[in-house]
């Protein structure tokens, strides 16, 4: 997923289940599947943001 968000790339369909529900800090809500994903969060936050840069510095896991 790293490298899909390195290329700036809007295609998150390899990372997430067309299904998915996204649920956001307090106040940003929750988005039910990938379109509504990236129609009303991924596009207006890189919209916003235009000059970024990505730096993976951890990675968290839940299991073993």
């Amino acid at each position: 997923m790293s490298f899909t968000l390195i290329e700036i790339s809007d295609d998150m369909a390899a990372w997430f289940h067309k299904d998915f529900r996204w649920v956001g800090n307090t106040g940003c809500g929750v988005k039910q599947g990938l379109d509504a994903f990236r129609q009303n969060w991924q596009l207006p936050f890189r919209a916003a943001l235009s000059e970024r840069v990505y730096r993976t510095e951890q990675f968290l896991a839940d299991g073993v």
